[in-house]
């Protein structure tokens, strides 16, 4: 049997089986960071939401609180950077409250009337910082704490003064809090479209418990939203997070885990010429065939290069081939050549899978670096694989934390002196992470409390290697 996470199909199943918050058991903190332009930032009007500062005592108290943590990044075109995050933790009152972060200063707390941030370390909130140094944040939130996956949004806000004071959070696309909304991506393109995609119940027939990949856009800055559309008439795997980008020319791409015949779980590639509101047939990005009859949570990443080359990479639990692949279109576009096998083996646990592109406008020169939590070892490390001719060769499996502790949901981001920057959520030793489950491994095992509490790790490291 495919090894996965047990934990990732919780959501799903309090979903269908209208199962209360309480039965979740594993608490989440979600950290996402971006490598921020500090300069060129300017006050907006409109209403603005203040932020309340957190102590570090205060921070190291609530991630002590059994948590894990990803991060989502994103790189901006200027040559002063700093590092901004933005995390979901628990409050006093055990609900989810949404923290950013500038550089140095203290976390702020951000307010939301009408919702309360939602905990899943799949899908943390998601930061990106255009080239006008705007920080764009989005993340899920649901109107009922008692039935958080019934009633859900994606929520989106902004800070045009370099994260002091953020714009009144409004629902991307869909004002009502009526279904499940989740795992979702953030991109902005360069023509300056704010777009959000996600996960929703709320497509088609409800009672079939089907969830859809949709996507809405915003040309004025996040004050209004074009319709949801739908990327994939057919369903979607129901918790793995969806992926965006866009090309030069502003054609927008979308990447997700899609339920193809014989209920095989694979990649799936869609396009869109005309800002998300109507997408091309979806195609298979390449045939694992894994059939499975679940959700792993675990989606791709996908990100253009400068040349206009789609780079994408995943994991799979394809029995026997289980693991982490990668694969690249063209300079331009076109169909995705065979995958690179990065690291497969019998069985895997999910692998939750990050690119970063230091970009040139050589075709062939952009350097390539896969970033993931490898579900293969007892205790889950981060492993990066890296590429200085634009992902047509890697380099070998190097691992940037120690065996000492385990590491899960790592990301990368390219400084602008063309370090990597990476970080990753890591639990003391001691912390018993599930482990593979197959005849021979036995039942999972549940997480034991670390006497070391979980960290969050941020490491700089050279880019180059040699194939």
């Amino acid at each position: 049997m495919t090894a996965f996470m047990s934990g990732s199909v919780t959501k799903f199943m309090t979903l269908s089986m209208n199962v209360q918050q309480s039965t979740k058991t594993v608490l989440v903190v979600a950290l996402c960071a971006v490598l921020l332009p500090v300069v060129g930032c300017r006050p907006t009007a409109g209403d603005k939401t203040d932020a309340a500062t957190m102590t570090a005592r205060e921070l190291n108290v609530a991630l002590n609180r059994r948590a894990t943590s990803t991060l989502a990044t994103h790189t901006a075109d200027d040559a002063a950077f700093g590092v901004a995050q933005a995390f979901v933790t628990l409050n006093d009152e055990g609900t989810g409250q949404l923290f950013i972060r500038v550089d140095d200063e203290a976390p702020r707390a951000l307010a939301d009337a009408d919702a309360t941030p939602v905990l899943d370390p799949e899908t943390p909130p998601q930061v990106v910082v255009d080239e006008s140094g705007i920080i764009h944040v989005a993340y899920a939130a649901s109107a009922d704490v008692a039935r958080r996956w019934e009633t859900m949004a994606v929520r989106y806000t902004q800070s045009r003064d370099g994260g002091k004071t953020w714009s009144s959070p409004v629902s991307a696309g869909a004002s009502s809090f009526d279904g499940y909304r989740n795992d979702h991506e953030l991109h902005v393109t360069r023509t300056g479209l704010i777009l959000v995609g996600w996960l929703d119940s709320t497509v088609g027939d409800q009672d079939s418990g089907a969830i859809h990949f949709v996507v809405s856009g915003s040309r004025d800055g996040g004050e209004t939203w074009s319709p949801t559309a739908v990327v994939d008439e057919n369903p979607s795997c129901e918790c793995c997070r969806v992926a965006l980008t866009s090309t030069s020319d502003g054609k927008v791409f979308a990447a997700w885990r899609k339920i193809f015949p014989n209920s095989e779980r694979d990649m799936a590639i869609a396009s869109s010429g005309d800002d998300g509101l109507t997408w091309s047939a979806p195609e298979r990005v390449y045939q694992d065939g894994w059939v499975v009859g679940h959700c792993p949570d675990a989606g791709p990443s996908l990100l253009a290069d400068a040349a206009d080359a789609l780079h994408v990479a995943w994991w799979t639990g394809k029995e026997g081939a289980a693991g982490v692949k990668y694969a690249r279109t063209p300079a331009g576009g076109g169909a995705f050549g065979a995958p690179v096998v990065l690291k497969t083996g019998a069985v895997s646990r999910a692998s939750h899978v990050q690119l970063a592109i230091a970009q040139s406008d050589t075709p062939g020169k952009s350097q390539v670096a896969v970033v993931w939590d490898d579900g293969m070892l007892e205790a889950p490390r981060v492993a990066i694989a890296r590429s200085s001719n634009a992902g047509e060769s890697f380099g070998e499996i190097e691992y940037l934390s120690d065996a000492t502790a385990s590491a899960h949901y790592p990301t990368a981001a390219v400084a602008s002196d063309g370090a990597l920057v990476v970080s990753w959520h890591r639990y003391g030793q001691g912390e018993a992470m599930q482990r593979a489950h197959d005849e021979r491994a036995g039942p999972w095992t549940a997480p034991s409390p670390s006497s070391e509490g979980p960290a969050i790790t941020v490491q700089r490291v050279p880019f180059g290697a040699s194939e």
